[in-house]
């Protein structure tokens, strides 16, 4: 293939119209973003018209900022669409997306968190526990009680909790490039900071005191002398897992292999893999009824069961040799 040859004097006038042209269309398109921008980036320009919430968290006056864009032609079996933005953006980036859902009939609502945008930046122990009751409260002040909710990054995160907070609101979740869809609440339960300074304001000499006696003496004696021989409130919890307790650890022996993670992870020195093995619950006063052995065995033979009283010396069903034949 032969390429056309461009003469110099062609090349050179084009070169020129380039370095006259482009450096005036960048200044015109950079002339719209300030050089600096305030906290809260009240000089940014936003795609669409920014309205404001008024919050409280942790007892701090706060501002929401918020864009709502209804829909080109209305369409009342198309509910809201709400955008949450990632960790390092705001609501603006949203633009496009936007402009194509309002195009098709959606009404889209587009918060800044607080935090993030043109929101107030106030000094919170931030959490996606509160982040997505403030956009509840937001949604609510708008009258909006089914949406769409679209999550990207950290948004998809927010999203996820949305969602389990709030059941009744989400019609569908769309999760773009989420950084994670744990639920951790099962793992630390939000509480906020007024709660949890009501809790101290409980605290007394009495139960500071037990606390010293409940774990004194645990660095010095170890895990499971302490735990078998020392801790009171291990004796306590045995008395009651034994004799009240409707919690219990149940087996299902046909699946044990026999690793010994149950055995070796016991604090309180049960040697649960007979247990297992028996295919027997884990019924006896030594038992505190932690769930650890459930939790690090393999094959999911241990479980934390919660049932009835009635019943519960009774040990599992047991698949023996005598009960299996092979058809050949």
């Amino acid at each position: 293939m032969i390429l056309p040859i461009i003469p110099w004097r062609q090349l050179a006038i084009v070169l020129i119209l380039l370095l006259v042209f482009l450096p005036r269309y960048g200044a015109a398109q950079s002339s719209e973003i300030p050089e600096i921008l305030d906290a809260e980036l009240s000089d940014y320009p936003y795609p669409y018209p920014v309205d404001y919430i008024q919050l409280k968290n942790e007892n701090k006056a706060c501002q929401m900022a918020y864009m709502d864009v209804a829909p080109k032609q209305v369409n009342p079996s198309k509910p809201a669409v709400v955008l949450l933005h990632g960790k390092n953006f705001m609501g603006a980036y949203w633009r496009q997306t936007i402009k194509y859902l309002s195009g098709i009939g959606y009404r889209v609502i587009v918060p800044d968190q607080i935090g993030f945008g043109k929101s107030s930046k106030p000094s919170l122990h931030y959490s996606f526990h509160q982040l997505a009751t403030n956009t509840r409260q937001l949604l609510d002040s708008l009258g909006v009680s089914k949406a769409i909710i679209v999550g990207h990054s950290m948004g998809g995160m927010l999203a996820t909790r949305f969602a389990l907070m709030y059941p009744e609101v989400v019609t569908k979740l769309v999760l773009e490039n989420p950084i994670g869809l744990e639920d951790y609440r099962t793992l630390v339960p939000y509480s906020t900071l007024e709660a949890s300074y009501q809790r101290e304001l409980k605290t007394t000499e009495e139960s500071i005191f037990s606390g010293v006696i409940g774990v004194g003496f645990y660095p010095i004696m170890g895990s499971r002398v302490w735990c078998r021989f020392g801790c009171p409130m291990a004796a306590y919890l045995g008395i009651l897992q034994k004799h009240f307790s409707r919690f219990r650890i149940t087996t299902n022996g046909g699946q044990c292999i026999s690793c010994g993670n149950c055995s070796n992870y016991c604090e309180m020195g049960i040697d649960v893999r007979w247990y297992a093995q028996q295919g027997q619950p884990i019924i006896r006063s030594s038992c505190v009824g932690c769930g650890m052995c459930a939790t690090v065995c393999p094959r999911g033979v241990l479980n934390l069961e919660n049932g009835p009283r009635e019943g519960r010396y009774q040990p599992s069903g047991f698949i023996s040799p005598e009960n299996v034949r092979i058809l050949s």
